[in-house]
């Protein structure tokens, strides 16, 4: 025997199921909230939330705190709340990284921590492995878990994400950082890339550099996009043909011993290149062991600007030139826009562009001929 209690509830779940049924709601439909179930059936808020959470537990609703409970659409592939024990009163955002190895993310990590702590928001941390399936898998994990906000480094080479696609549309608090997704209109905090590309361009130019080259990576995101256009349109405005022999754009594997074979003989057919530009530090760092083999030095041979900075690049032998984004200030901002976010959800789309800053140190010089 069961108690009129425990039949209420039973009745509200019933109701719900045969509403998805019936198609009357249909996967990703809001399902009836607690007080409209409570006006309907005369019950109070802990009959109301003990249906929805039966339901929720089976996998044929899942629950968005602060923004209601939806129909799922495939029973038990989505993960339950009860996975993550999230303090009461306390809102929580996930930020979703592709990697944990390089300083530039570091700092951005170190720069969400410090303001999600200044706005007394709980953060969640996960890696996608520069992993498409595995970004799509943490965002659709996080946003079903209940997570009040998201912030996600996109992976490389992304045009976009359907789950990003869904989110946006749903008006779900989420911040692109790093790059934007072109052709979806989202929240958005990210260098200015081209801007970097260019002064450090210029600045090569300036030196008296006309043999320039660049290495960049096979991708087609936003940053190494507009970097190239960058360092293309500090060429032209200064009267410099784009020459696409001094190009590396095809270092597409993750093997390290291929990458630096391809520098080595990019370096090797390009021996009248006085000056370089690299897409990241992570290629600089292999362009330095390129060289190395190739008997060439920085800046006698070959003047180079870095795009990122190094951690301790003041105590390298050659304290190396970069494009120093930054990163704890983007990680800032982009809790800062998820706060507003938040706080008013349709609000209108915002885009953050940060400036970079050129560092000249000592791997880039005059051109002796220019003397």
């Amino acid at each position: 025997m069961i108690n009129n209690k425990e039949q209420l509830y039973l009745q509200i779940k019933k109701y719900i199921e045969n509403m998805i049924e019936m198609d009357e709601l249909k996967p990703d439909d809001r399902v009836p909230s607690e007080n409209e179930l409570m006006e309907k059936f005369s019950v109070s808020r802990i009959t109301a939330k003990r249906a929805l959470n039966i339901l929720s537990q089976e996998g044929k609703v899942y629950r968005m705190q602060g923004r209601g409970t939806f129909v799922a659409s495939g029973a038990k592939k989505y993960i339950e709340v009860s996975e993550y024990n999230f303090e009461e009163n306390v809102q929580t955002i996930a930020l979703i990284l592709p990697q944990l190895n390089s300083s530039f993310i570091l700092e951005i990590l170190r720069g969400v921590l410090c303001q999600a702590e200044s706005c007394g928001y709980n953060v969640i941390v996960h890696k996608t492995d520069e992993l498409i399936e595995k970004e799509e898998k943490k965002i659709k994990k996080m946003s079903l878990a209940g997570v009040n906000g998201i912030i996600i480094y996109p992976v490389e080479g992304e045009l976009y994400n359907t789950e990003i696609l869904k989110l946006t549309l749903k008006r779900f608090p989420l911040v692109v950082i790093d790059r934007y997704l072109k052709g979806i209109n989202t929240n958005v905090v990210h260098t200015d890339n081209f801007t970097g590309a260019y002064e450090a361009t210029r600045h090569l130019i300036e030196l008296g550099h006309k043999k320039i080259g660049f290495i960049s990576i096979y991708s087609q995101s936003s940053s190494v996009e507009d970097r190239i256009r960058g360092y293309e349109k500090a060429l032209a405005d200064n009267g410099l043909p784009v020459d696409y022999r001094l190009r590396l754009d095809e270092i597409i594997t993750q093997d390290i011993k291929t990458e630096i074979e391809q520098i080595t003989k990019y370096l090797k057919r390009n021996n009248d290149m006085t000056a370089l530009l690299t897409i990241n530090n992570e290629i600089g760092r292999k362009l330095f062991v390129g060289m190395k083999a190739e008997g060439l030095s920085i800046p006698e041979d070959i003047s180079v600007v870095f795009f990122d900075d190094y951690q301790y690049a003041d105590m390298f032998k050659v304290p190396p030139t970069c494009v120093i984004q930054q990163g704890e200030k983007m990680g800032k901002e982009a809790v800062k826009l998820i706060n507003r976010i938040i706080e008013e959800p349709d609000r209108e789309y915002e885009k953050i562009i940060l400036p970079p800053e050129l560092k000249r140190r000592s791997s880039t010089q005059l051109l002796k001929n220019t003397i």
